[in-house]
């Protein structure tokens, strides 16, 4: 009887304790929200790359590093862009874009046999990454991540942007004037080959296409050189207007646009960030007053609701904050992130 009442004993003592067992938590995903690009510091491998769940302001600091267990490919996390189900993380000095699942973050492959990868664009199953070193763009395989194609462009390609079939490239001259180059190249995407070159301005970085389908193009000027230029082409007859910003002391850079593609932001009045201006498209001059009056790196707006994001890097010893504004300018909150917070990628 007594062996009966133990062995009774003992399996409700099992049962309940598989009953009270914590029920393991649900993986993590990232398939909406806000992705933040913290560059980290030249040789130190301290890239990381953070997110932010609007819905519920869920915030996971290093989500590549969590989901993965190493960091990414190197240091110099230049910038990211998703293309279907995947996220392609350009790491510049690293000599390699991270592939990974767009909603898990989990490592699925890497680009590499580039050398100084800056940023990428995507279009009906192929990749293009703008290469300071070979002053090319590379064509990539989405699917098997190999290079397919280079194409020959101007000096110090940077920021691309596609549209109609096209793709636009600016010619940076790393804003240095090391080459010193004023274009934009244009690739047609049927066949990869250059079609024509724009002059804009020295230093073209920043592209944004407008509501009207005019090309936006922010020229950071030479480096105590030349100054800057805002220029809008017109791609009907690839005219162009500019507008010069005031002196040397100052490179404009990180131009965005709103949601409704009528407004354009930059930041200018700091050495590689600056205040957060604000001009309409249909303004012939620039603003004298910022939107936003604060240091900051890295900058975008939510395609959606026009919140700002801006990224403040206090210094490169120390991890930044990701800080969001309504549209007046007014904090909203803010996030300690990574070291260079110097951009952001949506995700609807």
């Amino acid at each position: 009887m007594k062996k009966t009442i133990l062995g009774l004993a003992a399996l409700s003592l099992l049962a309940c304790t598989k009953e009270n067992e914590p029920t393991p938590a649900p993986e993590k995903t990232f398939g909406t929200g806000v992705f933040i690009v913290n560059e980290g510091v030249w040789g130190s491998g301290e890239s990381t790359l953070s997110h932010l769940d609007e819905s519920n302001k869920d915030f996971t600091k290093s989500a590549f590093l969590d989901k993965n267990g190493f960091t990414l490919g190197g240091d110099v996390f230049q910038s990211m862009t998703i293309s279907g189900n995947k996220a392609f993380m350009v790491i510049n000095n690293g000599s390699v874009v991270e592939v990974a699942d767009a909603t898990t973050l989990a490592s699925i492959g890497q680009i590499t046999g580039i050398t100084s990868p800056r940023y990428m664009a995507a279009n009906n199953g192929l990749g293009y990454v703008s290469d300071w070193a070979s002053d090319n763009v590379y064509v990539i395989d989405l699917t098997t991540y190999g290079v397919l194609d280079s194409i020959a462009v101007g000096s110090d390609p940077e920021n691309m942007l596609v549209d109609n079939d096209k793709l636009y490239v600016a010619n940076s001259a790393g804003g240095f004037g090391s080459a010193e180059d004023s274009t934009i190249s244009i690739i047609d995407l049927s066949n990869n080959t250059v079609v024509d070159n724009i002059t804009v301005g020295d230093g073209p970085a920043s592209l944004q296409m407008d509501a009207n389908g005019d090309l936006w193009v922010l020229c950071t000027g030479f480096y105590n050189a030349t100054a800057g230029k805002l220029v809008k082409v017109d791609l009907s007859d690839n005219s162009t207007i500019a507008i010069d910003f005031p002196g040397i002391d100052f490179q404009p850079v990180k131009m965005t646009i709103n949601a409704a593609g009528d407004k354009l932001y930059y930041l200018y009045g700091g050495y590689g960030g600056g205040s957060v201006y604000e001009m309409s498209i249909s303004s012939s001059t620039l603003p004298t007053t910022p939107v936003i009056t604060r240091e900051h790196y890295g900058l975008g707006v939510h395609p959606t609701n026009n919140m700002i994001y801006g990224g403040v890097a206090p210094s490169f010893s120390e991890d930044g904050w990701m800080i969001r504004y309504d549209l007046n300018g007014s904090v909203i909150d803010s996030f300690n992130v990574g070291i260079g917070p110097n951009g952001f990628n949506f995700i609807n």
